[in-house]
C-alpha cells in the first residue's frame, strides 16, 4: 500500500508540516519542524514512519484547509524544502 503522502506536491508537504507544528501534540510538533528542516529522503522516510502526520493533517483535513486560508504567504516554501524537491516532485 503506497502512503498519502507519496502524491503530495512539495507545496503541500510543507502545509501538512506546518498545519501539524501548530496543531500537533508534542512529539508531532517536533518531528513536523524536523521534517521541514530535513532532506528529501530523511522527510519521506519521516512521513512513512509516522502515516498519522498526513492522515491527521494533510490535505484533506479541516486543520489544513485552515492553516492554507490563514497564510497569506503560503506560495513561498522554506528554502529548506524548495533546495532538496522540485516544485512537482512527488514525495
Amino acid at each position: 500500500m503506497v502512503s498519502n503522502h507519496t502524491y503530495m506536491t512539495s507545496q503541500q508537504t510543507y502545509l501538512t508540516l506546518k498545519t501539524a507544528s501548530v496543531y500537533g501534540g508534542g512529539l508531532i510538533k517536533r518531528l513536523s519542524f524536523a521534517a521541514i528542516d530535513a532532506s528529501h529522503s530523511q522527510r519521506t522516510r519521516l512521513l512513512s514512519a509516522f502515516p498519522e502526520i498526513v492522515e491527521s493533517f494533510g490535505p484533506d483535513t479541516l486543520l489544513y484547509s485552515h492553516v492554507v486560508s490563514s497564510d497569506q504567504n503560503h506560495s513561498t516554501l522554506p528554502q529548506t524544502i524548495r533546495a532538496t524537491t522540485a516544485p512537482s516532485a512527488i514525495i
